[in-house]
């Protein structure tokens, strides 16, 4: 008998995460109704998918065959990335999209063969929702953003659609509902405009953490790589 096993267009993306003498490799798949993080030096997965009108959201251990539910966490998820980019006023009941997050520079680069210009992103918005649970965060974020790597730019397109749907969500009121119609478009504008982050620095508790992305490829993606594994056991 023939087993057919569904598959889903998009992107597996590469990533070496150095923070000091530690370096670790970090892969991305990204397609427009799910997402899985895998951490090969841990054996740890993360996996966040969109089903009809809801979500899912699960942790992995490869080497011990177990997994966790997190669905019930995924609003938490949800306010920290509409934190990193809305401003709200008068306790909450006044949010709109806060549009100097990103600060541009007349610095530039060559990364891996790419032309990357120099950009600032400000964490304050996302540190005020945090409050003293916030205050070890940096102020910023350094990135380095190319124009000139199409599969790359295609990649976070992707991305920006799943988080757009997952957020929507998990945060199901009006009220985000009318963010996410203005944060999207913003968000697509800055990639359209300055292209996507090849390399981050972000420093945190005195260490700095440098992302690089070495591999961008466009594929299709087994549907199982984004379900709970048959066998493994609930944590």
């Amino acid at each position: 008998m023939l087993t057919v096993i569904a598959a889903l267009v998009g992107y597996k993306m590469v990533e070496v995460v150095e923070r000091g003498e530690e370096r670790d490799t970090q892969i991305t798949y990204i397609t427009e109704k799910a997402l899985r993080i895998e951490f090969p030096k841990t054996g740890t997965v993360v996996i966040l998918r969109v089903k009809g009108k809801g979500i899912e959201a699960h942790t992995l251990n490869l080497r011990d065959k177990t997994y966790t539910d997190i669905s019930s966490m995924a609003s938490t998820f949800g306010t920290a990335y509409l934190a990193l980019f809305v401003r709200c006023d008068n306790g909450g009941r006044k949010c709109e999209v806060d549009r100097s997050v990103l600060k541009p520079t007349d610095e530039y680069r060559t990364i891996n063969g790419h032309r990357a210009r120099k950009v600032i992103y400000y964490l304050r918005n996302l540190k005020g929702l945090l409050a003293t649970m916030g205050q070890a965060m940096p102020d910023s974020v350094e990135g380095w953003l190319v124009k000139d790597w199409k599969a790359l730019y295609r990649a976070e397109m992707v991305r920006l659609n799943f988080l757009n749907e997952f957020t929507k969500r998990t945060l199901n009121s009006p009220e985000s509902r009318a963010i996410l119609t203005d944060l999207t478009p913003f968000l697509k504008g800055i990639l359209k405009k300055y292209g996507a982050p090849i390399v981050t620095f972000t420093p945190f508790g005195g260490s700095l953490t440098k992302v690089t992305r070495v591999s961008v490829k466009r594929l299709e993606i087994p549907s199982e790589k984004f379900r709970v594994p048959e066998g493994f056991r609930r944590q």
